[in-house]
């Protein structure tokens, strides 16, 4: 499974409201210069073979279910720092990232 933390939680729900979206969700991706790359877009509905993780009483986090042997056991986090702020994913199934750090290798 993967585990969402509260701030990413918080952060998720603005998003959706924000787009008018009941759903944001994560796939992963062939591409990138180390194999593999995250993707998230805004959903209203899950695919048949989504994993749903609950947000809150009106908003959900997909997890495509072919992209779910790949990020299974991840913490989603949102993270601030100096150089700004943004939605961290620690995969332990990753071997590798880029220098970019825009994508990953399993």
């Amino acid at each position: 499974m993967i585990t969402v933390t509260e701030k990413a939680k918080t952060y998720l729900i603005q998003q959706c409201a924000s787009a008018g979206h009941p759903f944001v969700k994560l796939s992963v991706r062939g591409g990138g210069c180390a194999g593999f790359s995250y993707e998230y877009e805004f959903a209203d509905q899950p695919d048949t073979l989504d994993f749903i993780i609950e947000l809150d009483d009106s908003k959900s986090f997909l997890v495509d279910g072919h992209a779910f042997m790949y990020v299974a056991g991840t913490e989603l986090d949102y993270v601030t720092d100096l150089a700004g702020s943004a939605l961290k994913l620690s995969n332990p199934n990753e071997t590798s990232t880029c220098g970019c750090g825009k994508s990953f290798a399993i």
